[in-house]
């Protein structure tokens, strides 16, 4: 016991003494986390199954509901192949300038964003690509603050 005693105040002594290096192996940790815990098997699923309601679909069924109007799903999956590449680069472009010069995420954007957000005090600007968009409507909801 004494043991773990002495770890846990080193580990605090530490911790003090190196708080952006604590700080960084926060974050790294929670990312690493999160990561871990991703819904990786329905994510592969993706890659040959179209999703039959997102997280977006069903907040927007239960608003409808809430307020007692019609909700109802009409939709037709298209293969890319039969889309206009004009189409889809208009679209890229429209909502993700920079698509395809980066992984999926635009880290310069990102941290524009999180500067904004700093100064604003508030979820002020995005900086989101349309990967994260995507991922966004799949799993989460639309508000900036909450899931």
């Amino acid at each position: 016991m004494k043991y773990f005693i002495e770890l846990f105040s080193s580990v605090v002594s530490w911790t003090k003494a190196n708080k952006f290096k604590t700080f960084v192996f926060s974050i790294s940790t929670i990312l690493a986390v999160q990561y871990l815990l991703l819904p990786n098997i329905r994510l592969q699923a993706l890659r040959k199954n179209n999703p039959i309601r997102t997280a977006l679909m069903y907040q927007r069924a239960d608003e409808a509901e809430s307020t007692g109007k019609k909700f109802s799903l009409d939709q037709r999956w298209v293969p890319l192949s039969k889309i206009s590449i004009h189409l889809v680069n208009a679209v890229i472009v429209a909502e993700d300038g920079t698509f395809y010069r980066h992984d999926g995420v635009d880290w310069y954007e990102v941290e524009e964003s999180i500067k904004k957000n700093f100064q604003k005090g508030k979820a002020a600007r995005g900086g989101s690509t349309i990967t994260q968009q995507l991922v966004k409507n799949l799993f989460l909801s639309t508000s900036k603050d909450r899931m």
